[in-house]
């Protein structure tokens, strides 16, 4: 793919958009892709992390459209779990490029179109045509992180067939969540169908930019007890779990305060553990006068879009479901979530916290309620800093998360470590942060006593940063007269986005060939640009830059 045919450079300009236009990220998303492949290093399968909510159904169209018109005899298979998605992809495409040569396979849109250049699918209907589709060139996972980690699964049986007709088959995953429970990130393994992440997106910069609502949290008085729910494969057995949930003290209290905590709230949508607790809840909602729908596997087709279209249309004020309105599920006006299901998935949990994060000026809102009576913000953290699951081999315990990820380079380390062993990116003390209430609101995570800052370094040192059975990294400590402003890794012997990020650094301040190691780097030191100006944020748990201006002539811009 992409090496027998002119540069895409070629195509930079599309013949119709639809009047579209990608956000900023979007763009940075859609080149950072291309840039993978078209890199020496590029010859593996990438992953995008997008947050929920981010467009990446956009980012997908813009994505094909450029390869189609710069490539037009690729052939691509977009494909996803869910008939919503597919049909919220396809319609994207066909909005941003008016006349797009595709083709939807789906029972949920009934269709069944595979003579089309670019073709949309779920993979529960074309898993049964896969020798129809042919030679398949580009493989693109909407919800990447549900393709198993092992050679098992429909994704795994889809993914080796298309193989067999075109070993040279490439896969590219979308998915706002890049681990998964038992196995860690995505990227991960020996049996890892990924290789990179091509671009990471924090949902704190579209909370930041304006794109997405911000969450907050109510001071719930109920407790979740859980001892004695028992665990299977990484998360809480159903059963066990919808009958603690079900008490009637529980129910009873998780309505009444929903009421109170939300009464100025327009859009209640309501996470329960089971199908009998999410309709003794909604039975509930409704006797204290709330109009209320409520939505689980058993709910028949026809009256769960019934409830679905009354729900946005605000007819519906409060809407409770059991594990169904948690992906391709969009009604912006939600500004209150309330979670009676506890859950150890950190997927899950992104996936149901995505679905108040909408924008909806039009009805007034600001922000969005979290009402957590299950104990996820203090099992899995909040939204902006949502921890990946244990490690493998682990023992399976509610409560407590075995392992994080770096905020500098994506490297999953144990949680009791102090700093990365990739970069050495220092992490907080976990006995001053191990506990996060369920009072504690997101917006408060977000936010603290010093915002984003706009620093002039005096300074810079340059230090080997050593790890035994890693490469080393250059860490940078930049200061401000006597003072230390920040510091930042920069790992040039690494591989993957965190060489990517190393290569983008030195480029920045220095012209001129681009460091194979830390060593190197520090013997060139002297090249490196002092930035004029750097932009911090000073709201997370250490300063991070965000931003630097650099004049490699050492002039001010």
């Amino acid at each position: 793919m992409f090496d027998s045919t002119p540069s895409r450079s070629a195509t930079t300009m599309l013949p119709a958009t639809g009047g579209i236009q990608l956000r900023g990220y979007q763009r940075e998303a859609v080149d950072a892709i291309f840039d993978y492949f078209e890199s020496p290093d590029g010859t593996g399968n990438p992953l995008a992390v997008l947050p929920t909510g981010s467009g990446k159904s956009l980012i997908l169209a813009d994505f094909v459209a450029q390869t189609m018109q710069a490539w037009p005899d690729q052939r691509i298979l977009a494909c996803t779990h869910v008939g919503e998605l597919v049909e919220q992809d396809a319609k994207a495409l066909f909005s941003y490029w008016p006349g797009a040569p595709a083709g939807i396979y789906s029972a949920h849109m009934n269709s069944r179109d595979l003579s089309q250049p670019v073709t949309f699918a779920s993979i529960q209907s074309v898993i049964h045509r896969v020798t129809e589709l042919g030679h398949v060139d580009l493989l693109i996972v909407d919800e990447a992180h549900l393709i198993p980690p092992k050679n098992a699964g429909q994704y795994r049986t889809l993914i080796d067939a298309l193989a067999k007709v075109n070993p040279r088959l490439r896969v590219i995953g979308l998915t706002a969540t890049p681990w998964r429970l038992g196995q860690g990130r995505l990227i991960d393994g020996d049996d890892a169908l990924f290789h990179a992440y091509a671009y990471e997106l924090p949902v704190r910069r579209l909370i930041d930019e304006g794109w997405l609502s911000p969450l907050t949290t109510g001071p719930v008085r109920e407790r979740v007890n859980l001892e004695g729910v028992k665990v299977r494969q990484g998360e809480f057995a159903a059963g066990d779990l919808q009958q603690r949930m079900r008490s009637p003290d529980k129910m009873h209290a998780v309505v009444q305060q929903t009421c109170e905590m939300a009464a100025d709230r327009k859009g209640w949508l309501v996470f329960a553990a089971g199908v009998e607790h999410a309709e003794e809840l909604a039975a509930l909602f409704r006797a204290t006068g709330v109009t209320t729908g409520c939505i689980t596997g058993r709910t028949p087709k026809a009256e769960r879009e019934r409830f679905i279209t009354e729900y946005r249309a605000q007819r519906l004020r409060c809407l409770v479901n059991v594990s169904v309105l948690t992906t391709g599920f969009d009604a912006p006006h939600t500004d209150a979530l309330a979670f009676a299901r506890p859950t150890m998935s950190p997927v899950l949990w992104s996936q149901m916290l995505g679905r108040g994060m909408r924008l909806s000026p039009e009805t007034g809102k600001t922000d969005c309620l979290v009402l957590d009576f299950a104990g996820n913000l203090e099992r899995l953290g909040p939204v902006d800093d949502i921890r990946p699951p244990r490690a493998p081999g682990k023992r399976d315990e509610p409560g407590d998360a075995p392992a994080k990820m770096c905020d500098q380079c994506g490297a999953l380390m144990h949680l009791s470590a102090r700093e990365c062993g990739d970069c050495g990116h220092p992490f907080p003390d976990p006995e001053k942060h191990r506990n996060i209430t369920r009072s504690a609101s997101v917006a408060e995570a977000m936010k603290g006593e010093r915002g984003v800052e706009i620093i002039v370094p005096t300074r810079a040192n340059y230090d080997l940063h050593e790890k035994p059975g890693r490469p080393a990294s250059v860490r940078v400590t930049y200061y401000a007269g006597l003072h230390r402003i920040c510091r930042e890794w920069v790992c040039f012997g690494h591989e993957g986005f965190a060489r990517g990020k190393a290569v983008d650094w030195w480029r920045k301040r220095v012209d001129g060939e681009v460091p194979s190691t830390a060593q190197e780097a520090l013997e060139r030191q002297h090249e490196i640009a002092l930035p004029e100006k750097l932009r911090v944020d000073f709201r997370g748990k250490f300063p991070e830059i965000v931003g630097a201006v650099v004049d490699k002539k050492g002039v001010a811009k």
